[in-house]
């Protein structure tokens, strides 16, 4: 084969002074064998010359892994804690199951009551499908916000099911009737979809609460309920454990006397405003808490 001459980008490069003169033609007329010593690898190899050093020093470390004794006899707190985990893994004892630092007010009700139950479903949590009811009464919460002229703070959750029934039968029509007509609609809240944090035997509860009204020189906090009246007056007291706990923390944010705070339910299906006669104090909620739940190891 003919040889080629130098390459045209060379040639400007040489023709610029950017590289020495180009030869003509090449220095010999036989091509150069494959397998040369110019044959380079690709792709490169990462570690380059430091691959040696590195595969030394694995080789090393998985030595010195192959001679380690099969459980470390210094250490007896290192040793028992192996074996619980073995026996755990293996089933032999049940998972140690805590109590977590953040409660929501909401559930305060089934912590106290059935504390085991709520531990169960942490350990074990199951996905639900959102449920029409609880879409319906998170529009309702949107709607009286958005009626009072403030910010929507939560995203609304979504439906996302092929074989769901039409939106229409999501309508919030009795419910909004049934707002307008209410003690409610024509007042002005103190605040509304507030969060406050309020810290009860040695857990965070999470108040979200829905409204807080003016009354005389307290304040009234409402607490909008899509949901079914409690049946009897032990399930009230139960339910109830939620409002003692918003009624605390606008005391402790506000500053305001306890005994100048009110606390309510207001089921909007009834339209039933629904006032607890005594909610407890916070030495009470502790008492309760304390009694139903494990304490925390930590």
């Amino acid at each position: 084969q003919t040889p080629r001459g130098p390459s045209t980008f060379l040639s400007e490069l040489a023709h610029a002074g950017l590289v020495p003169e180009l030869p003509e033609a090449p220095a010999s007329d036989v091509p150069p064998a494959r397998g040369s010593a110019d044959d380079q690898r690709w792709p490169r190899d990462p570690l380059g010359s430091r691959r040696p050093i590195l595969e030394a020093a694995a080789k090393a470390v998985t030595d010195a892994l192959e001679q380690e004794p099969a459980t470390p006899a210094h250490d007896p707190l290192v040793t028992r804690f192996l074996e619980e985990s073995q026996r755990r893994h293996q089933g032999e004892l049940e998972p140690v199951l805590e109590v977590p630092i953040r409660i929501p007010a909401s559930s305060l009700e089934k912590w106290v009551s059935d504390p085991e139950s709520v531990l169960a479903s942490l350990a074990r949590p199951v996905p639900h499908k959102p449920h029409r009811a609880a879409l319906r009464g998170t529009l309702f919460h949107r709607f009286v916000e958005e009626k009072y002229q403030t910010t929507f703070a939560q995203p609304l959750m979504s439906v996302d099911d092929a074989d769901a029934d039409p939106v229409e039968e999501l309508s919030l029509t009795d419910w909004k009737t049934a707002f307008e007509a209410s003690e409610f609609a024509s007042q002005t809240p103190l605040a509304i979809e507030v969060e406050l944090h309020l810290p009860l035997a040695g857990h965070l509860i999470i108040c979200k609460i829905d409204a807080v009204f003016p009354q005389g020189d307290g304040a009234h906090i409402v607490d909008w309920k899509t949901g079914k009246e409690p049946g009897s007056k032990e399930d009230l007291a139960a339910k109830s454990l939620q409002l003692a706990a918003y009624r605390l923390a606008w005391s402790q944010w506000s500053g305001m006397k306890l005994d100048d705070i009110t606390a309510s339910f207001w089921f909007v299906a009834t339209q039933k405003l629904v006032t607890p006669d005594a909610l407890p104090d916070k030495a009470q909620c502790e008492a309760l808490l304390s009694q139903a739940l494990p304490a925390r190891k930590d």
